[in-house]
């Protein structure tokens, strides 16, 4: 009787030592997974910042790829606007994913609003760098478990590789040489999901006649299709508060049939749907200064987009200002923070809420020349002009698609002398000059010429 006892004790000990081993071997494993895994930080930034806003508390939850977080800047929404709009967003977002991530977002932000981009859906990747882009920061919970489950059988995946997906370690276990402290310490930027790549602020693509608008429809391919058709399901079922948005992108013909093919989805379904494709002259966004790539905007006309939709939601949701208020301290540092990446490649006329609706016009006559030691600009006043705005391109940062404000000229002066040069380089005579007007209208048009 007495060695049944001890039989029964010496189990229980060993049972417990072993469950205590799992643990631990489970929270030192999900450590090393927190540092082994696609060299991405700004996906971390936006999961766990996005985790540390306070319940139920946003306006908005934006979801969707790349174009959501270069088209949408939530911190000059709320400068100016007072609105809390978190871009919830992921590089190469795959479409079958986009469902797990309201889901995500749903336990924490459950009354807000979703705001779900189209451009997700217009294609469908399962290369090894999306998977891990998809699932590498997300926390685990039976929701990732799902997506995990989704996104492999979707990309038919090798055992090796589902693995990999499983334990990112597999794939990133030589990061050492490349490990810093941010790697250990995860900090979170604060910037509401905002986007401040330095390419992005800096660079442009002249996009002019590139894009193409059409209003003919083609079919989209099965899986984009039946991914958005199991995303408004899930919506529908659980009465979500939805809006689709459609930002402008520069699409083959084939491309744009598609995506209007998809808006038609959308609405037919009775979901709310703003199509935004080729309005480009309706937000002000100039194709040969404002585009970063055939993909996204670059800093100007991500702060026209985020204006126009900014408006809209107000106009349509109801969304009310908060600015002041106790308890939205973090949404201020949010544009002070922003502001900070953003000021070396906007001016303040752009970043102004008021005076960027000022009506821009482009002057005539403009001359470049040689000064002393500089390259003089000299044009012809324009009536009603309140200032004049100079960029250069290219040469200033040793980048073709550099575009970097380099003056504000008051009113009453016709020439800028541009001395920050440096001898032996060359340089093109100048480049940008935009003319600040009297207010017009509360939605302007913007020209910047370049300077021959």
């Amino acid at each position: 009787m007495s060695e049944t006892k001890e039989t029964k004790t010496f189990t229980k000990r060993m049972i417990t030592k072993v469950i205590v081993f799992v643990v631990l071997f489970f929270i030192l494993l999900h450590t090393i997974m927190g540092v082994f895994r696609i060299d991405d930080y700004s996906i971390y930034s936006r999961e766990n910042g996005f985790k540390q806003e306070r319940e139920n508390t946003l306006d908005a939850v934006f979801i969707g790829a790349s174009p959501v977080f270069s088209f949408y800047e939530a911190p000059l929404a709320w400068r100016d606007y007072g609105i809390s709009v978190f871009t919830y967003s992921f590089p190469s977002l795959q479409p079958w994913a986009v469902k797990y991530r309201v889901i995500e977002a749903r336990k924490t932000q459950k009354d807000s609003l979703y705001i779900i981009s189209l451009n997700t859906f217009k294609r469908d990747l399962f290369t090894v760098q999306v998977m891990h882009r998809n699932l590498d920061y997300m926390p685990w919970s039976l929701n990732k478990v799902r997506l995990f489950a989704t996104l492999v059988q979707k990309g038919n995946f090798s055992p090796a590789k589902t693995m990999e997906f499983l334990f990112p370690i597999i794939q990133f276990h030589s990061r050492w040489s490349t490990m810093t402290s941010k790697e250990f310490v995860h900090p979170v930027d604060g910037l509401k999901g905002a986007y401040p790549h330095n390419p992005f602020l800096r660079e442009h693509l002249d996009a002019t006649g590139m894009a193409v608008i059409t209003d003919k429809r083609a079919e989209v391919p099965a899986e984009q299709r039946d991914a958005l058709i199991d995303l408004m399901d899930y919506l529908e079922k659980e009465n979500i508060r939805t809006l689709f948005v459609t930002s402008p992108q520069i699409y083959d013909e084939e491309t744009a049939a598609q995506m209007n093919t998809l808006n038609d989805m959308v609405r037919e379904r009775g979901f709310d749907c703003l199509d935004l494709d080729g309005k480009w002259e309706d937000m002000d966004i100039q194709m040969d200064t404002d585009i970063h790539d055939e993909n996204h905007t670059n800093i100007h006309g991500a702060i026209k987009f985020t204006k126009y939709l900014s408006e809209y939601l107000i106009s349509n949701y109801g969304f009310t200002d908060k600015r002041g208020l106790p308890g939205w301290e973090s949404w201020d540092e949010s544009y002070d923070k922003f502001l900070y990446y953003m000021s070396p490649y906007t001016t303040d006329f752009e970043r102004d809420h008021a005076r960027r609706d000022y009506l821009l016009e482009k002057p005539e006559s403009v001359k470049a020349s040689i000064a002393e030691g500089a390259v003089r600009l000299t044009w012809q006043e324009v009536k009603d002009a309140e200032g004049y705005v100079i960029y250069r391109k290219g040469g200033y940062l040793g980048e073709e698609r550099d575009l970097v404000f380099i003056a504000e000229v008051p009113k009453g002066l016709l020439s800028f002398d541009d001395t920050v040069l440096t001898p032996g380089e060359t340089y093109r005579l100048p480049s940008y000059l935009s003319v600040t007007k009297a207010r017009k209208r509360s939605m302007g048009n913007s020209i910047r010429k370049q300077l021959r």
